[in-house]
């Protein structure tokens, strides 16, 4: 059911619960959800879906605007365990496959062909990029284009070092899948992008910090 959406005045939400989504070790026993945003009622046959990037959600209204102009409905997808799926206790953005995501974007294709829409494009930025690309290539479903906004698609770093890595990193996920692995990010891109610092983006900071570490220690879960 299409509802106002508590974070942006004048968008609506759908939230459903993903069917046989894992919870992790540590997380509270309740069911994984996903979010659908619409900016408004069916206006066109064209739409365009977008996927948010890692440590995201979606708030971005201009590029509703930018779509709205050129003809197209604009839907944006939450993935689980990022904004408005992010409930207490959950490991913020935590997953073990991409390909895990396929359940939330078939939903998704699925609630946006009911509204009418027969042409659906898909629109990936960072690793929503990668996520948009790998669901384009496996999915039966038809999609009317792909457009990518500085998409994550390959690991930076000497190809050496990457598969040196790789063994490493395999292992320790294997053993301890939701332990914290500190990221070493500088704070001067988050102080860029929010309003409280230097940037123009008014964003919850719950949702979207620029200090979360990947994994599942007390201070990288939702607060």
């Amino acid at each position: 059911m299409w509802t106002a959406d508590r974070l942006l005045s004048g968008y609506q939400a759908y939230t459903w619960e993903i069917p046989d989504a894992a919870i992790a070790d540590g997380e509270p026993d309740e069911p994984l959800t996903a979010t659908l945003v619409r900016r408004n009622e069916p206006l066109h046959h064209r739409a365009v879906l977008y996927v948010h990037g890692w440590n995201d959600y979606f708030f971005q209204t201009h590029l509703a605007d930018f779509w709205e102009k050129r003809g197209f409905d604009f839907y944006a997808i939450d993935l689980r365990r990022y904004g408005r799926n992010l409930r207490p206790g959950l490991f913020a953005g935590y997953i073990t496959s991409l390909d895990d995501y396929a359940s939330e974007l078939d939903e998704a294709y699925r609630l946006i062909g009911e509204d009418g829409h027969n042409l659906i494009t898909l629109t990936g930025h960072s690793t929503g990029g990668l996520i948009a690309s790998l669901w384009a290539d496996q999915t039966e479903r038809q999609i009317n284009g792909l457009v990518l906004n500085s998409p994550w698609l390959d690991m930076s770093g000497s190809d050496l070092l990457l598969r040196a890595m790789r063994p490493l990193l395999t292992s320790a996920a294997a053993l301890t899948p939701t332990s914290g692995m500190p990221m070493g990010e500088s704070p001067f891109y988050a102080d860029s992008c929010s309003a409280t610092s230097h940037g123009e983006w008014d964003y919850d900071l719950d949702f979207k910090s620029g200090d979360r570490l990947l994994g599942a220690d007390d201070d990288q879960r939702a607060k």
